[in-house]
């Protein structure tokens, strides 16, 4: 079985996501062409565990306008494009800088999102129908850009 990394160019200088396949540790030359954002650039990424309901994960998005997109990550790799989207979320008046899935097993389900209006939200992929936001800051006149975020690795909630 081959393993997927995802592709995005650095500081979001693209529209376009791609899936490299990686055997034993050499990359293939082909990468797979995933999907083309046709709303905004991707300014961040992020590929979640294993779930149930998409046992190859889930990647998430952060994007330049301010909205996170997550994606069944099978279904990205099989080629379903915009078809593969299983939540849009919007709560940034900014650009997404960083997302990062929550790294423990029992928290999987939570992605935790920084953006250039200062503020951090956890957003809750339990159900990806309907998603909740959690906005632990917020924006406002003097925000300070949020550029990177990282969960807590030895407590679960934190």
């Amino acid at each position: 079985m081959a393993q997927f990394a995802v592709h995005a160019a650095p500081r979001g200088c693209t529209r376009a996501l791609h899936a490299i396949a990686l055997r034993w540790q050499r990359l293939c030359c082909d990468p797979r062409f995933l999907l083309r954002a046709r709303r905004s650039r991707f300014t961040a990424l992020a590929w979640g565990q294993a779930t149930a309901a998409c046992p190859d994960g889930l990647v998430a998005g952060g994007m330049a306008d301010g909205s996170v997109l997550v994606w069944n990550a099978r279904a990205l790799m099989k080629g379903a494009g915009d078809k593969a989207v299983l939540a849009r979320i919007k709560r940034h008046q900014g650009a997404v800088r960083a997302v990062q899935f929550n790294p423990h097993g029992a928290s999987k389900h939570l992605l935790a999102t920084a953006g250039a209006d200062g503020q951090v939200c956890i957003v809750n992929l339990a159900n990806t129908a309907t998603p909740s936001v959690a906005v632990l800051t917020a924006a406002g006149k003097g925000s300070a850009e949020l550029t990177s975020l990282a969960w807590n690795t030895a407590v679960v909630h934190i």
